[in-house]
Parts: structure tokens; sequence; C-alpha cells
């Protein structure tokens, strides 16, 4: 087994303007065909509040219209795992993750990578390797509204693709030994609001930042489903908000990196 660690993707686009390439308005076809059960898609899109756009997750919400939304606060640590030797593809990658609450402790294990029909054929097939009271396990696909690579302002879809479970015991109970479970040297604090599939994340980061993050859950992807979260996105541009690159995963483990990733400082 060998380790990995998530790589960063790009800079920050710094202009308002909103323009979508022809393949993020062409609609993907990740949700299902005549031959493939549906996968259950999840659209984000995150900023540094300190760079713009709404300073909080009450904030997001009331500008996007979302009421009533219940509080929950977490405490996240990220895992470094072994790399399973069989997965999709090479691009795919293992992580682990705790999160403790109120209620006590969570793990999840996951492996996510690009999106493909045979990636998802392949974790269709997926068994949870965790041990504990399970809470979940999902194959989701994860589209991301990202800064586009060198065209300023911009934004894209980008779409990949995960099989996890999440179980209800601390990861020192929930990981097989041979997994050699290792916690990065840092916690994430996060303050979360939901909603009728809608759910607004305040990460407080290790170096001392904050991100914010919108999400939209839907049982099947649609062109109607995407047009709704980009009118959220939208709304949100509008207000100064900039789409971050990095992932959670690579901000809220950035202290088992060498240096925080360069689209996202104190």
């Amino acid at each position: 087994m060998t380790r990995a660690t998530e790589s960063t993707l790009g800079d920050v686009p710094v202009g308002i303007s909103i323009r979508l390439s022809l393949c993020a308005l062409a609609l993907v076809v990740i949700s299902a065909s005549a031959a493939e059960p549906a996968v259950r898609t999840e659209y984000a899109f995150r900023w540094n509040p300190a760079a713009g756009g709404p300073k909080s997750v009450e904030a997001a919400a009331e500008l996007l219209g979302i009421r009533d939304a219940i509080p929950r606060d977490l405490e996240v640590r990220y895992l470094v795992v072994n790399q399973p030797w069989k997965m999709p593809s090479r691009a795919f990658q293992a992580m682990g993750r705790e999160r403790k609450t109120e209620d006590g402790a969570e793990s999840t294990y996951k492996l996510r990578g690009p999106y493909s029909q045979e990636a998802a054929a392949a974790l269709a097939k997926w068994e949870c390797p965790l041990t504990g009271p399970k809470i979940e396990s999902k194959v989701e696909v994860d589209m991301n509204w990202a800064p586009r690579k060198g065209a300023g302002s911009t934004v894209e879809q980008t779409a990949a693709i995960s099989a996890s479970c999440t179980v209800a015991v601390p990861a020192s109970v929930a990981f097989p030994p041979d997994f050699d479970v290792q916690p990065v040297p840092c916690v994430n604090g996060v303050h979360r609001l939901e909603a009728e599939g809608w759910k607004f994340e305040e990460w407080s980061l290790p170096n001392g930042s904050r991100l914010v993050e919108v999400s939209y859950s839907v049982d099947v992807d649609s062109k109607a489903a995407r047009a709704e979260f980009q009118h959220a996105v939208s709304k949100l541009m509008v207000a100064g908000a900039r789409p971050l690159p990095s992932s959670k995963t690579v901000l809220g483990s950035s202290c088992a990196l060498s240096k925080m990733p360069q689209d996202f400082g104190p």
C-alpha cells in the first residue's frame, strides 16, 4: 500500500463576471441512463469570506432566501490512510475523517476521483470496510463550481464521484488495523445550517482563516436542478464571493502539507 495527498488546483480569480463554458452548460449525463441506476448528486460552491461575499452561513442563507435552517456545530479532523491497491483509476484517492459533535464521534472513509461511467460502475459494487453502527453509506457525484483555469473570473462545473460510509464510533475503533490511520495534527471547527437539501458550512481552518461553502443535494442530476444552483451561485458572486479551487479536504488538512495552498492565505 502507498500513501497519497490531494493536490491544489490554481489561483483565485478576482473579477465578478460569470460565464459558463459550453461543457458546463451542456448536461453531462452523470445521473442515469437506461442501463444505470441513478446516482445522488451534490452541487457545491465555496469561497473565502475575507476576500468578499457573505461573511457567514447565516448571511449566505439569508441572501438565498433559505429559512428555518437547523444549526449544528462540529469538530473535524482528517486522517491519512493507506491507499488501497485496487481503485477505479490512479486518479482516485482514499481519505479518512473523524467528526465530533454533541452526540459523540463519527468516522468516515471515502474513495474519490474524477467522474466516469466506468468509475460509477466500479463504485456501485463497493462495500464499506468500517466497523460500528452505520450512519450512512453512499455513492455520490460531486459537482463543484470552481474557477475556470486560465479564464480570469469565469467559473466552470467539475465532476467527481465518491463512495463513502460513516459509522457512529471514533476512528480508533472504526478502521481496520491495516489502514494504518494517522490523524493530521490539526482540527477544523465547522458551523453548519441545513434546510431542505441545502447545506451551509463555515469552516475555521488550521491557519486561522475561514471558508464558507453552500451545497445542494438532489437524488438525480438534472438541468433544472443545476439551473437552480447556478442561480444561487450567481447571486453569491454578485455579492462578492470568489470561487475557491481547492477542496475542503485540502484546506482542512493543510497542516499535513509543506505549506498552505496558494489559493488560500491567512
